[in-house]
Order: structure tokens, then C-alpha cells, then sequence
């Protein structure tokens, strides 16, 4: 199960265990419209990429808040939110 909190991060519950994800503070907010969908995109993504439950969060907390940085849909690339890593 994964919550979705904003600028409170997220929380990710998986086999009986929770992870609190805190969220990535934006340079600016400029729309957060889609960021939501964006984290939970981000988080599928994720699931390729690592094995840690806390890592996927934070890829996800990043992407979603580079989206809300500017308007439209989120356009970084998986190498570019893993250097913010």
C-alpha cells in the first residue's frame, strides 16, 4: 500500500512493515497538479531499479516534486533523478 501525503512525504507499507518516505523539498512550486501520479508512476519505475522499499520511495519523492517545479508533465530522465539521488 502506498500513501501519498504531499509535502509530507509518503508512506509505503509492504509485508507488515512501514516505511515513511519524506518528501523531497522543491526549489519552487509552480503546479502540483499530476504530482500524485507522477510519484506513483515514478514508484513502478522504481521497482525495476531497486530491491529496498526505501529507495523506490525516494525515487518517486523526487520525481514528484521536479514535476511540480514547472508546469506540465514531469520530463527528467531516469539517469537525472538518480543523480539527485
Amino acid at each position: 500500500i502506498v500513501i501519498t501525503r504531499g509535502s509530507k512525504g509518503s508512506i509505503i507499507y509492504s509485508n507488515g512493515r512501514r516505511y515513511l518516505i519524506p518528501a523531497y523539498k522543491p526549489k519552487k512550486i509552480v503546479d502540483p497538479t499530476g504530482a500524485g501520479d507522477t510519484y506513483l508512476a515514478a514508484f513502478i519505475h522504481a521497482i525495476k531499479l531497486f530491491d529496498d522499499y526505501k529507495k523506490i520511495g525516494k525515487f518517486a519523492s523526487i520525481a514528484a516534486t521536479k514535476s511540480i517545479e514547472k508546469r506540465g508533465p514531469l520530463t527528467l530522465s531516469e539517469e537525472k533523478i538518480l543523480k539527485l539521488f
